[in-house]
């Protein structure tokens, strides 16, 4: 878990309090603070101010069009499996890096406190640690599996408040059949019908989930609403509750997992599930996509105006 947040940079001072502003927007319990108003570099390469528990990102090296930001990620990862630590964000210029700054945030607030305001799902700690255990993060496929579930939820919490119960679970839980079926290596790109395999994988998972919420107490009625939210989450809906669940789940895979899918599937099962994804969003997830930040191929996609066709070729189907 992230402690707290902390800039360094010359003026930071004039932009953090925007990015505290921002980080309310979504959901967190951002401490955030400015620790320094001058770069000391030489400092930073002689090491004076190493601290184990501290990690350092440089918002240029993230802005860096050549970026990967699976690198990223796995000094995330890396610092996570050591316990709480710390993350110092720098910058020679946080006029031009501020929107980078939030980028950063956006793709790992899933391991910062929920703001107090936020609602708390019965025996948050229980359900959490529960959905934790399911999850083999030894391994590469189920670890990215898990990040987007706990992002998937906070985006939820994002984009509605006060999410229900059943909505909140359903986000956590919604893709559990994978733990069954592509712990180890991923189909989907095998699948001659896309849309049955996916809705295979929804139904499978309804049925998986509701076994794990039963065991953890939930009565019957919060128990069928989950399933039925799952069951149906990855189709188009004019319902609020799944549109809300197809929108934090879209979202994510956008901010979060859409430079693995790339690097694992390639260009064209890619361009294959963009299409698919956009085509589930509604136009208020889609005002948000500039927030986010998309492998070059992917960010081309949306931009283009194939994307867009590909989108409306899924939703004729």
């Amino acid at each position: 878990m992230l402690r707290r947040v902390s800039l360094s940079g010359p003026h930071v001072t004039s932009q953090w309090r925007d990015l505290c502003r921002a980080a309310w927007t979504l959901r967190m319990e951002l401490d955030c603070r400015p620790i320094a108003t001058t770069f000391n570099q030489e400092a930073e390469q002689t090491g004076t101010k190493f601290r184990p528990d501290v990690l350092v990102f440089a918002l240029e090296d993230w802005s860096d069009a050549q970026v990967d930001l699976l690198d990223f990620d796995q000094l995330i990862h890396r610092a996570e499996d050591q316990g709480d630590f710390e993350l110092t964000l720098t910058s020679r210029d946080w006029a031009a890096n501020a929107h980078a700054a939030l980028e950063l945030l956006t793709r790992y607030q899933r391991l910062l406190p929920l703001a107090a305001s936020a609602p708390r799902l019965p025996q948050l700690g229980r359900v959490l640690e529960a959905h934790r255990a399911l999850f083999d993060l030894r391994k590469p496929l189920v670890r990215a599996d898990y990040d987007h579930a706990v992002d998937t939820w906070r985006l939820l919490l994002r984009l509605s408040p006060r999410a229900s119960v059943q909505l909140q679970l359903a986000a956590l839980f919604h893709d559990v059949e994978r733990l069954e079926s592509e712990a180890d290596e991923r189909r989907e790109q095998h699948a001659s019908d896309y849309l049955a395999f996916k809705a295979h994988h929804a139904a499978r998972g309804a049925s998986l989930a509701a076994r794990r919420l039963y065991q953890l107490g939930f009565d019957d009625r919060v128990v069928e609403c989950t399933v039925a939210l799952i069951y149906a989450h990855e189709q188009p809906s004019r319902d609020a509750e799944l549109l809300l669940l197809n929108d934090a789940d879209a979202l994510s895979f956008f901010s979060l997992n859409s430079w693995g899918y790339l690097r694992y599937y390639g260009a064209a099962q890619t361009e294959r599930k963009v299409a698919y994804t956009l085509a589930r969003m509604s136009p208020r997830a889609l005002g948000l996509l500039p927030s986010t930040r998309q492998p070059p191929f992917v960010a081309a996609l949306l931009s283009g105006r194939r994307g867009r066709e590909k989108a409306e070729e899924v939703l004729r189907v």
